[in-house]
């Protein structure tokens, strides 16, 4: 941490201690915290006063992740004021790698966040599989996969409309952004867009939004709101 990240901590601290219920340790703090961005030629806009946190969702193995993966963890990241990165981690004791969705946002978001990705992408995951046996006629197991592919998309596209995007204060955005530049280096990824079966593309891509069309997904975030977080139904 460099000595400017160090002085924009400390001033976020006395952001926090200038609400105090103390009158003397609330005007003290404020005073502090002023007279260091004058200091050091600071505005208000640098020093965001929110905790941005992160909390991961598994996802599966390879570099790569299907497309439609991706479409509903950035429409989930949408929905909860987030953003969202590929990730993973190489476990110490089994030295296995564990890839993830990073959601990154500002408190409570990005824990509701990857358990919602959590939850949405095990359902998704059984209604592929289920769907993809009920292909038994099918001997080719390529075409099984690029089916099953076609029938994810129909899935992801019903239940991304049921997400709502969620529209964050300045503020947040400013964190968040300001947050996100210790990852600018990292580059960006496409994921895997196998090819549709011709005659079969809308029946796989319709069958999924069937089955994805019993998923309900209750938000209970709406502006700066809290509540109950849920997600129900079949699929």
């Amino acid at each position: 941490m460099t000595e400017l990240e160090k002085v924009k901590d400390k001033i976020k601290k006395l952001f926090a201690l200038s609400k105090s219920s103390n009158p003397n340790e609330a005007a003290s703090a404020l005073a502090m915290a002023q007279k260091l961005m004058e200091d050091y030629g600071l505005i208000k806009t640098d020093i965001p006063t929110l905790d941005v946190l992160e909390d991961d969702a598994p996802r599966g193995s390879g570099n790569k992740p299907p497309t439609y993966e991706i479409t509903l963890a950035i429409s989930i990241a949408l929905a909860f004021g987030c953003k969202v990165m590929l990730s993973y981690e190489i476990d110490k004791e089994s030295l296995t790698i564990r890839n993830t969705y990073k959601f990154i946002g500002i408190d409570y978001r990005p824990q509701i966040a990857s358990y919602i990705a959590t939850v949405l992408f095990r359902k998704m995951r059984m209604a592929r599989i289920q769907y993809v046996r009920s292909l038994y006629r099918v001997r080719s197991r390529n075409t099984k996969i690029r089916r099953g592919d076609e029938f994810s998309k129909g899935w992801v596209s019903i239940v991304t409309q049921k997400l709502k995007a969620f529209t964050g204060t300045p503020e947040e955005e400013t964190a968040l952004e300001m947050y996100m530049k210790k990852y600018e280096k990292n580059g960006t990824v496409s994921g895997i867009n196998r090819k549709a079966v011709g005659r079969y593309e809308y029946q796989d891509w319709y069958n999924g939004r069937k089955a994805g069309s019993g998923v309900e997904i209750q938000h209970g975030i709406e502006g700066n709101n809290s509540g109950a977080k849920l997600i129900g139904g079949r699929g």
